[in-house]
């Protein structure tokens, strides 16, 4: 399965992006699909229901 993008931001200049897609998918990191991915941007597993935080200065995905 492909990642999907769920949603971005509340109509602010940066906006954090909500992601779902399979544990078994590799997470982005800085950009997805010409977006940048600002911390707090979110990534659901949709098989696990585990949910992953970005951390742009590391970054890396924490998980929840």
């Amino acid at each position: 399965m492909a990642i999907t993008m769920a949603k971005i931001g509340e109509l602010t200049d940066a906006p954090v992006l909500e992601l779902r897609g399979l544990s078994s998918d590799i997470k982005p990191t800085e950009f997805y699909e010409g977006y940048p991915i600002l911390t707090g941007s979110a990534f659901l597993e949709i098989d696990t229901g585990t949910v992953f935080f970005y951390n742009a200065e590391a970054q890396i995905w924490i998980e929840q």
